[in-house]
């Protein structure tokens, strides 16, 4: 061996940002406004939610979070979700949102749905009951779809027009609640069918022109 016998030690530092940057939710408002250095929260949801999503930004991008994920909710309930962020080095830090959903009312009534789902497709927004109107791109090739509904009143009734016999580009399907209690609710899905990409070119420009079709 050659050298003077000395050795140059580098030490590795790890970090120890167990924070938050961000935090939201999909519905609701946090309260108080979110601060990285806070770490209690109330979330209130409306009747009607009975899913929502907490997101956030981790402070240093080699830590991790457990707890932002999508969450239900049943009606009147409360719910409180820890999510605990570990730094690199091993410091733990834990943020608690409260989450409450309001209850509906022993007699009330209403004409919303609580579920639209298009079979094999996914609506644009996803779909929430105080969300009237929707954008849905199909196969070229469909002609009917399947609308599946279920409605928070058991005395609701539900009439599906324009998912049947699509064979325009573009259209809409509308689903009528009625309910006997309350003013009617109207959804709306404006579809538009998928177009095909094609590498060829046949544009007319006044000249011949020549294909190569591949063989199928």
């Amino acid at each position: 061996n050659t050298g003077n016998g000395y050795a140059k030690i580098t030490p590795i530092l790890t970090s120890n940002d167990n924070y938050l940057s961000s935090l939201e939710s999909s519905y609701g408002i946090l309260n108080p406004s979110f601060d990285p250095t806070v770490e209690e929260y109330t979330l209130t949801l409306d009747k009607y939610t009975s899913t929502f999503t907490l997101t956030g930004i981790l402070s240093d991008e080699k830590s991790n979070a457990i707890g932002l994920d999508t969450y239900k909710i049943d009606n009147g309930e409360t719910k409180n979700i820890d999510i605990t962020v570990t730094s690199e080095s091993g410091d733990i830090r834990t943020y608690t949102v409260k989450a409450t959903r309001e209850q509906f009312g022993e007699n009330e009534h209403t004409s919303k749905l609580s579920k639209i789902e298009i079979t094999g497709y996914q609506l644009n927004p996803e779909f929430h009951p105080l969300t009237n109107e929707y954008s849905l791109e199909i196969s070229l090739n469909e002609v009917d779809i399947n609308v599946i509904t279920e409605t928070f009143d058991s005395e609701a009734e539900v009439v599906v027009t324009g998912n049947k016999y699509m064979i325009e580009n573009s259209g809409v399907i509308t689903i009528t609640v009625t309910e006997p209690h309350s003013e009617t609710t109207t959804y709306k899905i404006n579809y538009t069918k998928a177009k095909i990409e094609s590498e060829y070119n046949f544009d007319y420009t006044g000249d011949y022109q020549t294909f190569n079709v591949p063989a199928s």
